[in-house]
């Protein structure tokens, strides 16, 4: 029953994927939905897939910021809402955080899109740990649509797989972040 809170961590992973659009002005999130997307596979075809829209971006110059909220995720099932914030431990750990050198970012040019991958450190369940995520971006007119994907091992961050019933979710979760952001 936990897997679901595992699962959320890995949201905001993603989140950091959609970090090297931004990298050649001060980056600010639009007003544009967000979407952030995670899925944890378990035996006999078992799919958990949950959801989210909250997410915020910061830019200092040097770094980028991604920050998901995991109370704001979601399986469309209360109880393994629950679970999944229960083993995330959202009331001590309630946002992840993915950080990104912004030299470490490519962006594209006005009216371009660009496919990469970047470093960066996520943070999650009280725990840092370096990332690799691809992302896509595209350049219309200052607005750059940015999507992100990356695999977690939730057990790298101290998450145990939650299991129900002597069934668990594999330790890996595939985390899918979209977003706008503007150079400001």
């Amino acid at each position: 029953m936990m897997t679901f809170s595992h699962l959320t961590r890995f949201v905001f992973l993603v989140s950091a994927l959609c970090l090297p659009c931004l990298a050649d002005a001060k980056l600010v999130r639009t007003t544009d939905p967000a979407k952030v997307e995670f899925v944890a596979l378990g035996p006999l075809g078992i799919q958990v897939n949950g959801h989210g829209s909250e997410l915020s971006v910061g830019d200092d110059g040097t770094t980028v910021t991604v920050t998901i909220p995991l109370q704001s995720l979601s399986t469309d099932n209360g109880l393994r809402d629950r679970h999944m914030r229960e083993a995330l431990e959202t009331s001590k750990y309630p946002n992840t955080v993915l950080t990104v050198a912004r030299g470490d970012l490519k962006f594209p040019a006005d009216g371009q899109s660009l496919s990469a991958t970047a470093p960066g450190n996520l943070f999650l369940h009280g725990v840092t740990k370096p990332v690799q995520f691809t992302y896509d971006a595209q350049n219309a007119g200052g607005a750059i649509q940015t999507k992100g994907r990356m695999p977690v091992d939730m057990t790298l961050w101290g998450i145990t797989p939650p299991s129900y019933a002597k069934i668990a979710v594999d330790r890996n979760v595939t985390v899918n972040v979209a977003f706008v952001a503007a150079d400001r």
